[in-house]
């Protein structure tokens, strides 16, 4: 009678060991495809980074091509005195209608860099957030593995006991 109990209990025990097992897996599993998007996170994340620098990049090139543009235009109207201020009035308004364009490409550049700079802060705020939710998975598969082990003591003290009783 008591030989079928402790079968019977060890059987229990078994099957409380698998399920242990299956969870734990699951839970590696998990673990796994949290790592695959935070791995697809961080790319998008250095995407974004590079294409806004990119952007930047680009502009300042501009500014500074047409920064070049305006001061050889200045030099050339100093030569000529005799036109000098129907060039100096037609440079005036060719900067300015340059200073707005740089402005409004700047604020623009600003307003994506911003957006960018949002979107950056959000992904890195689901990356962090997948990082808390890995630890807490890792933390229950450390106390599924902690129950398994806890699980196979007590099947060794059964079959041990189990031993000395037939004995």
């Amino acid at each position: 009678v008591l030989e079928k109990e402790g079968f019977q209990e060890l059987r229990q025990l078994r099957t409380i060991v698998d399920g242990l097992k299956t969870r734990a897996e699951t839970a590696e599993e998990t673990v796994e495809e949290i790592k695959d998007e935070k791995e697809q996170l961080l790319l998008k994340y250095n995407q974004l980074e590079s294409t806004s620098q990119v952007n930047i990049n680009g502009l300042m090139a501009e500014l500074k091509a047409q920064k070049d543009a305006i001061e050889m235009e200045r030099e050339r109207v100093n030569f000529d005195a005799d036109t000098w201020r129907t060039q100096m009035n037609e440079l005036e308004r060719e900067l300015e209608a340059s200073a707005t364009k740089a402005r409004a490409q700047l604020g623009a550049a600003r307003e994506e860099t911003e957006r960018h700079r949002r979107t950056a802060y959000e992904m890195q705020a689901a990356v962090n957030k997948l990082k808390v939710h890995l630890e807490s998975l890792k933390r229950e598969n450390d106390r599924m593995q902690a129950e398994v082990e806890t699980s196979k003591e007590s099947m060794r003290d059964m079959e041990r006991r189990m031993n000395e009783q037939k004995t």
